[in-house]
């Protein structure tokens, strides 16, 4: 029982945190940005990689590492024959 209103109390706390820190910074305006005179940077050397083209393949690479690990505790447990 005593772990359950842990829970429910460390529960409460969080959610009351979150919310007092997004009412503390809703009604401020960030402050404008510094012009600068300098020229802008030269755009980076080479092909652009994007990971948005293999998201897919990090997802099927992910299921397939989640599946072979708890494939793996699974043998582990002792069984009764």
């Amino acid at each position: 029982m005593r772990s359950k209103l842990y829970t429910y109390v460390v529960t409460l706390i969080l959610f009351v945190g979150t919310a007092h820190i997004g009412y503390a910074q809703g009604g401020k305006e960030p402050p404008q940005p510094e012009v600068k005179s300098t020229p802008p940077l030269p755009p980076p050397v080479g092909l652009p990689t994007p990971i948005d083209d293999y998201i897919p393949y990090l997802l099927i690479l992910g299921a397939l590492a989640g599946a072979s690990y708890f494939y793996k505790i699974e043998r582990q447990k002792p069984t009764d024959s």
